[in-house]
């Protein structure tokens, strides 16, 4: 495991965590094809309205006007393998729907992410939402924008105060990630290409037969980067192109030692492989750091109580007892 602590080093990445060459699921230029723009007042579902549901179908990417003054732009998908010029998969016909925030209780809100729900223009915006389902990557995975991304988009620095004068994020949460930006240091060992964890019960996505995967936390008030290997595979000798499953960190509090109370929670494994693999869904797993980690250091217990101060309910039943 690697540990940085982010003050204690002299150069800006890229020029910060939010920058836009961290973004490797977000554009930074429009890519070629169809694309289509559309202006909405609110991601909070409770609050949607009938000039909010937009119509995405056949598009390769969108470009939405956030309370006339944010933008939220993203693309469907690549076609893989890439070749020369990137091929962009299109919309599939019939997304039509709202875009909103979504947010997991008892994970910390920096974790939050746009999905886009797939309704009936037919139906009230709140039945509608209600009777809709979300739009699923084509990996099998819900498709979404994390806010890390969003407030990380180039020349987009209008959506901070969109996302708090539309009530979904709070001033503090958004001030809490400037705050960790403005100290984000250069150092290439620690360039996150993904949204990092923050909480325990924060669901992230990994290939079941990768014996490894490369994990990075944040302590957004510690300002602390942890960049670790871990042991995270469920299936080995899985043939043909690997596969994701969703899984997050939980906490055990029975656990010996501060190693143990952290551990793997198996949240959705593709239904094809469900009964093939060594971990079932909601079964738990050891967190156990790789062998083949460098430098072998103990898991540090900053993490342990970063990820509990940054979890809502466990950081609440911390300060009352």
């Amino acid at each position: 495991m690697h540990m940085i602590n982010l003050q204690a080093v002299s150069q800006v990445i890229v020029p910060g965590l939010l920058n836009a060459r961290y973004l490797s699921s977000v554009a930074l230029r429009k890519p070629r094809g169809e694309s289509c723009k559309f202006n909405i007042s609110t991601l909070d579902p409770q609050r949607l309205v009938t000039s909010d549901f937009i119509d995405i179908g056949d598009k390769t990417h969108i470009t939405v006007l956030y309370r006339n003054v944010g933008v939220i732009y993203r693309r469907y998908d690549l076609i893989y393998p890439r070749t020369t010029y990137n091929v962009y998969q299109p919309f599939p016909p019939g997304t039509h729907g709202y875009l909103y925030l979504h947010r997991i209780p008892d994970v910390h809100p920096a974790a939050s992410t746009i999905r886009f729900r797939i309704c009936d223009k037919d139906l009230p915006p709140l039945e509608s939402f209600s009777r809709g389902r979300d739009l699923v990557a084509p990996k099998s995975m819900p498709w979404q924008i994390n806010i890390w991304q969003l407030m990380g988009q180039y020349r987009n620095e209008n959506i901070s105060d969109c996302l708090v004068l539309d009530q979904v994020i709070s001033a503090e949460v958004v001030q809490q990630l400037h705050n960790f930006e403005s100290l984000n240091k250069r150092n290439t060992k620690f360039r996150l290409h993904s949204p990092p964890i923050l909480s325990f019960r924060q669901p992230f996505s990994i290939m079941m037969n990768q014996k490894t995967s490369n994990l990075r936390f944040v302590g957004l008030d510690n300002h602390i980067l942890w960049h670790v290997k871990a042991k995270t595979s469920i299936m080995e000798d899985l043939p043909g192109e690997g596969k994701l499953c969703t899984m997050c960190l939980d906490y055990n509090p029975h656990g010996r030692s501060y190693k143990d109370r952290i551990v793997f929670r198996i949240l959705q494994i593709p239904q094809e492989l469900r009964g093939k693999t060594r971990y079932n869904e909601g079964d738990i797993m050891p967190f156990r750091i790789a062998t083949n980690c460098q430098p072998k250091t103990p898991l540090h217990p900053t993490l342990l109580d970063t990820l509990i101060r940054q979890s809502p309910s466990l950081s609440s039943a911390q300060s009352q007892s």
